[in-house]
């Protein structure tokens, strides 16, 4: 199939589509280490609203890593949890090899995530990941998240497309909804083979 020629970016999410494995392992470990029961980790790491600040940049790892060890009153440091959160994470490689191949064919690669300094540059000091991609906007650089319109308008401004020019992908509803809303290509993840057939639809890569 002939690439699109309408579509000029793709745009990855992080968490379950450019890494396949993450969170869930994180979770796994906290709970073999130090006995944090599921609820909790929810709790405090994907629900509380200091994470939410944390990965807005409104607070930094100290003070949201110390608030986490007493909420879980653990006998733990910062550094101890996020090394258990980095080595929780694998590269997905066929992943990685579809990037490349997007980039071959001349079209920009970006990502577009909520995130917060100790993970985002933490993975990328183990996996030099950054580097594939030609534009990254993360939440907390730009002190709003997903799916806050705001953030996909800079990411397509700093992508310098039209919206009908960039195909997005997200393993979350509600970001997706609203990059439809505003008139973008968006691809809910729920797995590769899926995922890879729709932007061969769209003309864009193939299944190599």
């Amino acid at each position: 199939m002939t690439q699109n020629p309408k579509v000029k970016a793709v745009v990855f999410d992080l968490d379950g589509v450019y890494f396949e494995t993450g969170t869930p392992e994180f979770k796994h470990a906290l709970s073999e280490k130090f006995g944090i029961p599921e609820e909790e980790f929810v709790r405090v790491y994907l629900k509380s609203e200091e994470m939410f600040r944390y990965k807005k940049g409104e607070i930094d790892g100290e003070t949201y890593w110390n608030w986490a060890i007493d909420e879980w009153t653990v006998d733990a440091k910062m550094e101890e949890l996020v090394d258990l959160l980095i080595g929780s994470y694998t590269e997905s490689v066929r992943v990685v090899r579809f990037v490349e191949h997007l980039r071959e064919q001349g079209i920009k690669t970006a990502v577009c995530t909520n995130n917060f300094p100790e993970r985002l540059n933490g993975l990328d000091r183990r996996f030099d990941f950054l580097k594939r991609f030609d534009v990254v906007v993360s939440s907390f650089n730009e002190g709003i998240m997903k799916p806050d319109p705001e953030i996909f308008n800079r990411l397509q401004q700093r992508l310098a497309c039209e919206k009908a020019e960039i195909v997005m992908s997200d393993d979350k509803p509600e970001n997706c909804e609203k990059l439809k809303e505003m008139g973008f290509e968006a691809i809910y993840y729920t797995d590769w083979d899926s995922f890879v057939g729709r932007l061969v639809e769209l003309g864009v890569g193939n299944n190599s």
